[in-house]
């Protein structure tokens, strides 16, 4: 429960911006929810909306793999490693959304 006159933050998953989005919208999972919907639902409830931006960087291609594999469809993370053979990071945009009790 929180506090009265706590604040609640909640890093969330950017539909719109980064390379993360791009592979969240290829992977077309309905479960992912729709970007204009989440702010909205948020927004409601008194939320306020920062990016921020992050970048995973990993010491070896085979970790990008394995991260990328564990997180998207075989097919989605597969055209991802094609498009960029030398990738070792990857450029994620996460909202931060804030809400006073």
């Amino acid at each position: 429960m929180l506090r009265p006159g706590g604040t609640l933050v909640v890093v969330d998953n950017d539909q719109r911006s980064g390379e993360f989005a791009g592979l969240l919208r290829s992977a077309a999972n309905s479960a992912m929810g729709q970007a204009d919907l989440t702010d909205a639902w948020w927004a409601q409830r008194g939320a306020r909306r920062v990016e921020v931006m992050s970048r995973w960087q990993f010491e070896s291609r085979a970790d990008l793999e394995a991260v990328l594999k564990l997180e998207f469809p075989g097919p989605v993370a597969g055209a991802r490693l094609a498009v960029h053979p030398d990738a070792r990071s990857l450029i994620r945009v996460r909202p931060l959304r804030r809400a006073k009790a």
